[in-house]
């Protein structure tokens, strides 16, 4: 099977390095840069709460306790909506590395104008589509439970979340897909490009709270999916919008913790048994579950056969 090759990587190809081990280390250097710098303000308004508790009789040391904690109070609407707004370094960083360091077209990311606007309303909805069968999946089997709507929702925080979670999901795209994945397929094969970014995107939630092994490897799976509908449509709009709308459906319309950092205002009321851990994903959230499995390679399913109907792939 043969994906037809992307016109932005093509773009990519005017990169200066050509050695795939080199590419990987930049690619790291420049994250560390990222996640530095998107840590700067969230840390800033944690340092008051966070040292207050050390120098509390409750801290013992940098252990469980602790680190719940930290968990607790990252979750915390002021700090979790730092958080997710302070991803814009992480597309800005990217960009620039990309065109003035690498040299390279900003088309060579994705960022093409024609039909920006509908791939992105299209990714939207695809998304809900993608975490809604999820929900769906999970209470058809037992995992999950639907307790209607939220009654004390506050409407303005769950807009706010909204917003933050679109520059967030795009910031991710534009860091593992854009800049890593682009790089990689502008000097090197498709398979390595989609292989490689999507073990990168599993590798950087390996830290986070309850993840599994099926975590990883639900979200390695979430990562290549982006991939290849990226390079389905050759451009960077659309996994945009399927990525943030994913994450805001998920903390913030059925209250469900996003890849283990928790959730925040929610639209419906929803709980996952811990029992059925292994379906819903138990503390790490949705994504960490056999229903979230099943969806992304239900999803697989009809990108490949969408790609084939529109002569994108070559059976032979």
């Amino acid at each position: 099977m043969k994906i037809k090759r992307p016109e932005m990587f093509t773009q990519a190809e005017s990169a200066r390095v050509n050695n795939i081990f080199l590419q990987i280390i930049i690619f790291y250097t420049v994250f560390l840069v990222i996640a530095i710098a998107e840590s700067i303000v969230p840390s800033f308004m944690m340092i008051p709460e966070l040292m207050a508790y050390i120098m509390s009789d409750k801290f013992t040391g940098v252990n469980h306790e602790y680190m719940n904690f930290v968990m607790e109070v990252q979750a915390r609407p002021q700090n979790m909506l730092a958080t997710l707004f302070s991803t814009v370094f992480g597309t800005i960083l990217s960009i620039v590395y990309c065109r003035f360091i690498e040299k390279r077209p900003l088309v060579s990311m994705g960022m093409r104008k024609k039909k920006a606007v509908s791939g992105y309303l299209k990714g939207m909805l695809i998304g809900l589509g993608m975490f809604s069968g999820v929900v769906l999946l999970n209470i058809i089997l037992g995992a999950m439970s639907f307790d209607g709507l939220n009654p004390d929702l506050n409407i303005g925080l769950l807009v706010i979340y909204l917003f933050a979670w679109l520059v967030q999901g795009m910031s991710e795209e534009f860091i593992f897909r854009g800049f890593l994945m682009n790089s990689i397929g502008g000097k090197h094969s498709m398979f390595s490009a989609v292989v490689i970014s999507a073990m990168a995107f599993s590798l950087a939630h390996i830290l986070n709270s309850g993840v599994t092994v099926l975590a990883l490897v639900n979200i390695f799976f979430f990562g290549a999916f982006m991939s290849i509908y990226m390079i389905c449509f050759d451009n960077i709009w659309g996994v945009s919008a399927i990525h943030a709308i994913w994450n805001f459906s998920q903390g913030n319309l059925f209250g469900i913790s996003v890849s283990g950092t928790g959730s925040g205002e929610t639209l419906f009321l929803t709980e996952s048994p811990s029992g059925k851990a292994i379906i819903n994903g138990g503390a790490f959230g949705a994504e960490g579950g056999i229903a979230t499995t099943i969806i992304l390679i239900i999803a697989f399913a009809i990108l490949f056969a969408y790609m084939f109907k529109k002569n994108k792939i070559d059976l032979k």
